[in-house]
């Protein structure tokens, strides 16, 4: 990750995607990518934002942070996979679905910083 993260990615694209995007840009960061579990909803929430659609392998796609606002079974997955290729990670609520994976998840964090 960059001394100063400028760029997102998100992961998901329901309707809390574009408050995320949103509130990316009010602090001047960028959105550059968008993956969600069909290429078209991806394709679309990118149109609307001005982004480019990916898939959840792709992540974290040129970005710095990746906002993970996927349905909660989802969350440990994708978080770890963003961890390990180096992107900083935003989880939606809620963080996880139990303490173990709570646990998993602070371990990776610890380990990619």
């Amino acid at each position: 990750m960059s001394p100063t993260p400028s760029t997102v990615a998100l992961c998901g694209a329901g309707m809390i995607s574009v408050a995320h995007a949103y509130a990316a840009r009010a602090v001047g960061l960028h959105v550059v990518s968008v993956a969600s579990r069909t290429p078209e909803r991806a394709r679309g929430r990118a149109e609307q934002i001005g982004a480019t659609a990916v898939d959840y392998r792709d992540l974290p796609a040129g970005a710095d942070i990746v906002v993970v606002a996927t349905p909660p079974a989802q969350h440990l997955e994708h978080a770890a996979y963003s961890l390990e290729r180096g992107a900083a990670v935003l989880l939606e609520k809620p963080l996880v679905r139990t303490l173990d994976e709570a646990d998993r998840l602070v371990e990776l964090a610890d380990r990619y910083g």
